[in-house]
């Protein structure tokens, strides 16, 4: 495990131990997500501690050398998004699911309507 990785988790760690969970506990289905730091250019914007992964519902991405203190003003303004976003996509799964069983859809073969 690369340290950089490592020392971001026992911050995580050290953090929840001392200030209580992320978003005092509420965004039980939110996956975090530790990114290296990225390079800042000159004249660019300050990249935030913490954003919404753009693909992967429910997950925060944070920046692992962010300050302890943006990591939890991050994830308590993202963190219902994410849980809003993991909720539905679990549940567009079940639809899916339910409609597959009721197709019949079964290794490749053609869908047979169950009624």
């Amino acid at each position: 495990m690369e340290p950089s990785y490592r020392e971001f988790l026992e911050r995580l760690a050290a953090m929840a131990a001392t200030q209580g969970p992320l978003g005092d506990g509420a965004f039980r289905d939110v996956s975090l997500c530790g990114m290296p730091p990225l390079p800042s250019e000159p004249g660019q914007p300050c990249t935030p501690a913490c954003r919404l992964d753009g693909t992967t519902p429910g997950v925060i991405q944070v920046a692992t050398d962010a300050p302890d203190a943006d990591i939890y003003e991050g994830v308590a303004k993202l963190g219902t998004d994410a849980q809003v976003a993991v909720r539905m996509h679990r549940n567009v799964e079940s639809q899916l699911a339910e409609l597959s069983s009721k197709v019949g859809i079964r290794d490749g073969c053609t869908p047979v309507l169950h009624f």
